[in-house]
């Protein structure tokens, strides 16, 4: 099992998630990484000037995930970090929510 799998698999089993199909599953985490690169992406284009977040923002749009991805890299430093930080801090919200 590959690092990823496993840390969705542990993910789903923080969240209580295990006992839901399979398919379901896979529709949340979906949800929810979609909230966390919607976050990711606030945090980074702060970072950038308007035009580095226009030109970031369509690469987004014509899906050209590849140069959007070397984009961020090259434009902003810490981008990885930023990316784990918001998922381990959302990672921490539905944890959260769930023992509540």
């Amino acid at each position: 099992m590959t690092q990823q799998n496993n840390q969705t698999f542990n993910l789903i089993k923080e969240l209580g998630l295990e006992q839901l199909p399979e398919e379901e599953q896979k529709e949340l985490l979906e949800k929810m990484g979609k909230v966390v690169f919607e976050r990711i992406l606030i945090k980074v284009i702060k970072k950038l000037t308007d035009e580095q977040a226009s030109h970031l923002t369509n690469l987004l749009k014509e899906k050209k995930m590849e140069e959007f991805d070397k984009y961020l890299d090259e434009k902003v430093s810490d981008s990885s970090s930023i990316m784990k930080e918001e998922v381990e801090k959302y990672r921490e919200e539905m944890i959260e929510a769930v023992e509540e």
